[in-house]
């Protein structure tokens, strides 16, 4: 077997699929972290309501989220944000989930905003919540890397019996 076989075949795909993953994982988590240290300002929800979207295909299942504009104040300007948090996925919720979300947020409810302090039209109302799609990152991962390791296993066992198997026929075949 040669390295490139190693490397890029079915076994090594896998492999570096999780490293990709993993590499995912540690961006959306040092984020999600260094969000707690934004400065925040009080702001006020000015518009609350639910928007959907779909993949696009004829009969596709409709995906839901809550659509916010909240209004706040930085250094004496006015910015109006609309993210709840960051994240890479935008909207992948229920009906009832995304329902519940806006319910939090009622349009005149002082909320606080949590702003990028060197961006401040960058903002959001739940910081560090890129944790969960991180956890979920990271057991994909663990899950990618264990599938790798195990087929590499199996096929090193698989190798090392063939080649006893060939020593043996050979053995017989010299006596």
């Amino acid at each position: 077997m040669n390295l490139l076989d190693e490397l890029f075949g079915t076994v090594g795909v896998v492999f570096w699929v999780g490293v990709g993953f993993l590499i995912l994982f540690i961006i959306l988590w040092v984020n999600s972290r260094r969000q707690f240290a934004w400065p925040s300002v009080q702001g006020v929800i000015e518009k609350s309501g639910l928007a959907r979207s779909s993949t696009g295909e004829p009969g596709s299942a409709q995906a839901w989220k809550a659509k916010l504009q909240y209004s706040y104040v930085v250094n004496k300007r006015t910015y109006r944000g609309s993210r709840i948090r960051l994240g890479i996925i935008k909207a992948l919720h229920f009906k009832v989930t995304a329902a519940a979300i806006a319910a939090r947020y009622p349009e005149g409810k002082k909320v606080r905003v949590y702003y990028h302090p060197e961006k401040p039209r960058t903002a959001l109302l739940e910081p560090g919540q890129g944790g969960r799609i991180s956890l979920m990152i990271a057991i994909l991962c663990f899950v990618l890397f264990s599938v790798a390791i195990y087929a590499r296993w199996k096929k090193f066992d698989y190798e090392k019996r063939q080649q006893a198997k060939a020593a043996r026929v050979v053995d017989e075949k010299d006596k």
